[in-house]
């Protein structure tokens, strides 16, 4: 909570400044995200700090509001003003152009470094935190963090035995893969650049 907390500070500074250096490439820079998209967003950022926080948070299309069956009223207002952000986020990062990138980036700044299970889909509006994912579930281990020094490729190797992706069903080896694009995006390569050497090394 501390840890969250902390990072709503920091990150607005943060948003401030992609903002600006995004508008510095143009006016049409930072476009708005399509009202499907934005649900869409919204419902994926909440799940990510449901998880984070283990809390229940629900989200109503109709109204936009946030609400909780569980959480205190700090927790509730940590949880929005982190959505929020969120959604700031994948618009500086042209969400509105390529939707996936602008989410691997968000959640990455936005959660940082915190170990954030990813949650399972809920119902309608619905967000439920994956505090009882399986333990030795490929999904539910964590990665060490991608450092420039190593190359990707061999960072994508030593992920995949991790994982063990090579014994994995299509959907969890799908979500591996993801988990293993994302740590090579926090570690500074490029959407592009980290899947190519995934689909090069995971068939």
């Amino acid at each position: 909570m501390l840890a969250l907390q902390k990072r709503t500070v920091e990150l607005d500074n943060e948003i401030k400044q992609i903002e600006l250096d995004e508008a510095k490439k143009g006016k049409d820079a930072i476009a708005p995200l399509k009202s499907g998209d934005a649900v869409k967003a919204q419902k994926q950022i909440l799940g990510r700090i449901s998880a984070a926080m283990q809390i229940d948070l629900k989200y109503d299309e109709d109204s936009g509001l946030v609400t909780s069956p569980t959480a205190t009223a700090g927790q509730l207002a940590l949880a929005r003003q982190l959505a929020d952000q969120g959604m700031e986020l994948m618009q500086a990062f042209g969400g509105a152009k390529d939707y996936t990138t602008a989410y691997a980036k968000t959640i990455d700044l936005l959660l940082g470094n915190l170990s954030v299970p990813q949650p399972p889909a809920g119902g309608r509006g619905t967000v439920i935190p994956s505090a009882t994912a399986a333990s030795g579930s490929a999904t539910a281990t964590t990665l060490p963090a991608y450092s420039s020094s190593q190359t990707p490729s061999a960072y994508v190797t030593s992920a995949a035995n991790i994982l063990n992706v090579s014994s994995l069903n299509p959907n969890d080896k799908a979500k591996a893969k993801a988990k293993i694009r994302n740590a090579l995006i926090a570690g500074g390569q490029t959407a592009v650049d980290a899947n190519k050497v995934i689909s090069s090394i995971i068939k």
